[in-house]
């Protein structure tokens, strides 16, 4: 008879494996997106908060989608050092090779030539350049040798990244930086990938890495918390799998849903924690005589009245940790009945957690059958008795609260670190802080004041403290007792009259200032522990909040303060405050490079946004595409297989070219989305009638390096009556390029008004009632201009350029004469320009009319005619990135004709006569810019920093003064609405859409600071819900 399972089937906090994919819910979009980044970059970060499933998502989801040729894995934790630990890895895995292949264990690489082996009892004193070289080179050649024995891409994971980041030393990271570069640099030899794995709350700690591997954080991967809908889903599979019957589904998982949650968000450890404890209550309930059957899996079912007696998570964690405590202190107190068992187990388990609340490793060796820890462990490890320590130790280790690898002893999770860090007594918490001070003094080397020596005095036999710290400590109190000496001295040779009493008041003045002075200085030393640990606050608003309370404390001095400015500062960097500025932010599915325009873009006013929005958006092939609703804060419809969307004539009218397989991987489909009535229309470019040619619309890439003006483009547009101006591509079945036309349809959007070659872009009037439209005939140009229904109206023959002014005035070009028609069509204005002219702009001012032209020769010339005259003032060398006719503005960024010269990090702000008004000028170099025609505010994207890995996004007014700063990073999108009172990014996978007022430049403190003082809604020391904040977290300050 099959053995029935009797244990809960559930992981409690262990991650799932490979072995284990039948049971692993809920996270294919992110094992496939990460499939598709892991095998396509050599560095592929994935990042995200503690309890997401990170580990998961690798060891068991990205596991099983490679074939085992194709996949050789490294899980490398760092312990004591992560080289060691790497090293150690490669060695096991290559000398078990060996032997499996019957061979000897191979040897440790030897040296490379020239290279002098030093003698084992001169290593201390080894050149630490020499050192780190050879370490280097061996685990480079151990790398080869299991590249020539496996014969597969070998893939190195470095979990829990932040645990290096934290602790590592300065040669620790040189060696890593060294072999990292050496790995990369030998891709013809070892095909090695790296993936980094981390809690997002250090990401910023990545940033002294940049300069020394390029791109470390460049192609990353946030793992978001699973949504309720999605945990639900992960409940109702997994009871299916493990034979539970849910009462009611939809309500039931709504209700662990609801007990599980935390400020909205699901911890997946959390989640199996739950369903553990209550599988084994539901389980004893139902069977307290034991279970006879012989199903794989015990038949239970879990009923909603259980399930609102079974409580919230918090309530759950605690009876899992006190449950597991409870049982080992009975059983203490059986076998060693002579130590306080439930002291003993709180102090040993506050030993894996170190002061920031989150893990602490503790390395160990086995000697004699007992584990001894090494001298870098909690001082309680090391002096508990061996056999009561080697029995609490594996007793926490059967029952999943600690996890033993071979060589490191820790707590399961994260979520049991800050469980046990919160149930710290306020003892425990006083010699943590005590200590943390003692510690800061002997680093500053500034006398501990010697009201704190006698205050601590009878702490300190009790703490951990390293010997340089007691030494400090000792010698600090000498100092407080010969200078309290001396004052008695002194006070002594003082008269018993009025001058004793002055003396005595002199004395208690000074003590109490001395005191006041002590308090002060340890509240600035806590102050500053407490601000160098907010990066693991996952809330970042919360830390901005708290941050700030910190802040306005006014006992620092300039160090301390700057130190306190800094880190306001860098969490305003940070995605969450940032878009808190916003009138709307959404996650996306992932995240990768967007196409401005095509693969994000905004309606005129911003009331939608549509965007790319698929789970593997690699930026290439059709993908998914989301309509959002701004002001709503909804997704209105998600279109599938779509190559690229827009909105037409900015308003609420979205066209989603639509990848139907015409054979040659382009659009011939597309689809017309009203974002108001939620009407679809789907449009055939072919017939079927011309089986030899296939039409199809131009593909993005052109669409993007062709868009003149926004009434001047390849873009789909209606006309005043709503007949459709549709650009498109002809081609031959085998894929050949034929021709270029446009289709104007009517109002039906069936009816064909006008079929004919477009040589060119097509030309609207900002009234939409007429085209122009250039096309060929007899191998020669003709330029025409068409009614909005399709019926020809005049041809420009000879002209090489034709365009509507901003008046619609019709101006065209004859080689180098510009000419302004009337609205009957007579020439009204004629313009000789030597140059040649490939554009021009107009508009109507008083009196005559205002020029923009460029020449063939990228020469510019601006300016007006009046009185029968043209004024004109030639700029030379000089990039047009926009304009306005009526102000008579131009921004312009220099020409860069050497690289690395500089002049790309400036933009110019010029009158039509060629004085500069304003010149911007970029730290970083300038990546990108965006103009918005409309209110003239231009957006630049600064080059990457590469010292925070970010990249600035500036906003500036028609005369280029700052009015904001946003931080991004590398391949994040953004733009303007067309109204220009509304901007939008997207960073990483966030969306967010500001208005163009009130915003502030968030690399700068004043400016966070003051606007924080406006916020009540955000900063209210004084409100209960900051007391409670503040409680929340543990903050208890000033003394």
């Amino acid at each position: 008879m099959k053995q029935t399972t009797r244990k809960s089937p559930f992981k409690v906090l262990d991650p799932f494996d490979k072995n284990e994919r039948e049971f692993f819910f809920g996270r294919d979009k992110e094992v496939d997106l990460l499939y598709d980044f892991v095998s396509k970059n050599r560095i592929v970060l994935l990042y995200g908060q503690s309890g997401t499933g990170k580990t998961s998502i690798i060891q068991c989801g990205l596991a099983n989608e490679f074939d085992v040729t194709d996949w050789l894995p490294f899980f490398i934790r760092r312990r004591d050092d992560i080289n060691a630990s790497l090293e150690k890895c490669l060695n096991s895995y290559a000398n078990a090779a060996t032997r499996s292949n019957g061979h000897q264990t191979m040897p440790a690489p030897a040296p490379t030539p020239g290279e002098v082996q030093p003698a084992p009892e001169r290593e201390e004193v080894m050149d630490l350049a020499v050192k780190v070289k050879q370490q280097v080179t061996r685990i480079v050649e151990r790398m080869k040798q299991i590249t020539r024995i496996s014969l597969r891409p070998i893939y190195i994971i470095f979990d829990q990244f932040e645990e290096f980041l934290i602790l590592a030393t300065p040669e620790e990271k040189s060696v890593f930086i060294k072999t990292v570069q050496a790995l990369l640099d030998l891709n013809s030899e070892i095909d090695c990938h790296f993936i980094i794995v981390m809690r997002e709350e250090y990401f910023a700690w990545l940033d002294s890495f940049e300069k020394d591997i390029p791109g470390i954080s460049d192609r990353r991967l946030r793992i978001e918390p699973m949504r309720p809908k999605e945990i639900q889903s992960v409940i109702v599979k997994s009871c299916d799998k493990f034979n539970i019957t849910l009462e009611n589904p939809e309500e039931n998982t709504a209700q662990m849903v609801r007990a599980l949650s935390k400020k909205g968000e699901v911890l997946l450890p959390y989640l199996q924690v739950y369903l553990d404890q209550l599988w084994k209550i539901d389980y004893e309930r139902t069977y307290d005589q034991g279970y006879q059957g012989t199903e794989e899996y015990v038949p239970l079912e879990f009923t909603g009245d259980e399930i609102k007696e079974f409580g919230e998570i918090k309530d759950v964690l605690q009876r899992f940790l006190l449950d597991r405590k409870g049982r080992l202190e009975e059983e203490l107190k059986k076998t060693h009945p002579d130590i306080a068992a439930g002291a003993f187990i709180s102090s040993f388990l506050d030993s894996f957690v170190n002061d920031q609340g989150t893990k602490n490793p503790a390395a160990f060796t086995v000697e004699e059958g007992f584990y001894k820890f090494r001298k870098k462990s909690a001082k309680f490890l090391r002096e508990t008795d061996p056999q009561l320590l080697k029995d609490t130790l594996d007793y926490f280790a059967s029952s999943q609260i600690l996890r033993n690898s071979g060589d490191t002893f820790e707590l399961a999770h994260d979520v049991l670190a800050r469980l046990i860090y919160q149930q710290r007594d306020a003892k425990i918490k006083k010699l943590t802080g005590i200590k943390f001070q003692i510690a800061n003094y002997t680093k500053s080397r500034e006398t501990i004041p010697y009201q704190s020596v006698k205050n601590w005095e009878k702490y300190v036999d009790g703490l951990d403290l390293k010997p340089e710290e007691k030494a400090f400590f000792a010698s600090s109190k000498v100092a407080g007792q010969k200078q309290e000496y001396d004052d008695f001295l002194r006070s002594r040779k003082m008269q018993l009259s009025s001058n004793l009493v002055k003396a005595s008041l002199l004395i208690i003045g000074l003590l109490i200032a001395g005191v006041i002075w002590a308090f002060r200085v340890a509240n600035s030393y806590y102050a500053i522990d407490f601000i160098s640990s907010i990066d693991t606050i996952s809330n970042k608003l919360d830390a901005v909040r708290l941050a700030r309370y910190v802040y306005d404390y006014k006992g620092y001095d300039k160090e301390r303060r700057d130190k306190i400015e800094k880190k306001i500062v860098d969490l305003f960097a940070t995605p969450a405050v940032q878009a808190s500025f916003g009138i709307y932010q959404a996650q996306l599915n992932a995240a990768a490079k967007l196409l401005p325009a095509y693969e994000a873009d905004i309606s005129g006013d911003a009331g939608f946004v549509v965007i790319r929005n698929d789970s593997l958006n690699n930026g290439q092939g059709s993908a998914d595409f989301s309509v959002f609703n701004t002001k709503q804060k909804t997704v209105v419809k998600t279109f599938k297989k779509i190559d690229y969307a827009y909105f037409i004539n900015h308003g609420h009218t979205a066209v989603l070219a639509l990848n139907d397989s015409s054979g040659l991987g382009l659009s011939a489909k597309l689809i017309l989305y009203n974002c108001d009535t939620r009407h679809t229309d789907t449009i055939a470019l072919n017939d079927g009638k011309h089986s030899n040619r296939l039409s199809c619309l131009y593909v993005k890439e052109f669409l993007s390096r062709n868009d003149w003006t926004d009434y001047d483009s390849y873009r789909i547009r209606y006309t005043a009556s709503g007949n459709l101006v549709i650009p498109y591509r002809q081609y031959n079945r085998n894929g050949w390029r034929e021709d270029r036309r446009v289709r104007l349809l009517g109002p039906d959007k069936k009816t064909v008004l006008l079929d004919t070659s477009s040589y060119s872009s097509i030309s609207l009037s900002k009234r939409y009632k007429e085209l122009i439209i250039a096309n060929t005939k007899n191998g020669r140009i003709n330029v025409g201009l068409f009614s909005e229904s399709g019926k020809p109206e005049v041809s420009f023959n000879g002209s090489g350029f034709a365009d509507f002014s901003q008046s619609d005035t019709i101006i065209y070009a004859n080689t180098d004469t510009l000419v302004f028609l009337t609205r009957d069509l007579l020439p009204q204005v004629t313009m000789p320009f030597h140059a040649g002219i490939f554009y021009a702009y107009a508009a109507d001012v008083p009196g005559g009319q205002t020029v923009l032209i460029r020449g063939y020769n990228d020469t510019i010339v601006a300016g007006s005619y009046h009185d029968g005259a043209f004024y004109q003032q030639t700029i030379y060398d000089e990039a047009i990135r926009g304009f306005n006719l009526k102000k008579q503005l131009l921004v312009t960024q220099p020409v860069i004709t050497v690289a690395g010269t500089g002049n790309d990090s400036a933009v110019v702000c010029r009158n039509f006569s060629g004085q500069k008004i304003n010149t911007f000028t970029s730290l970083y170099g300038i990546e990108s810019m965006r103009y918005n025609d409309t209110g003239g505010d231009v957006l630049v994207m600064a080059n990457k920093d590469a010292r925070s890995g970010f990249q600035y996004l500036y906003l500036l007014s028609d005369s280029l003064k700052k009015k904001a700063t946003f931080v991004l990073t590398p391949n994040d999108c953004y733009g303007f609405s067309n109204n220009g009172k509304n901007i939008y990014y997207v960073r990483d996978n966030m969306l967010a859409v500001f208005a163009n007022e009130r915003l502030i430049n968030v690399d700068n403190f004043e400016e966070v600071n003051s606007w924080l003082s406006g916020r009540k809604d955000i900063y209210d020391p004084d409100s209960k819900a900051f007391k409670d904040l503040r409680k929340r977290y543990n903050l208890k300050f000033p003394w």
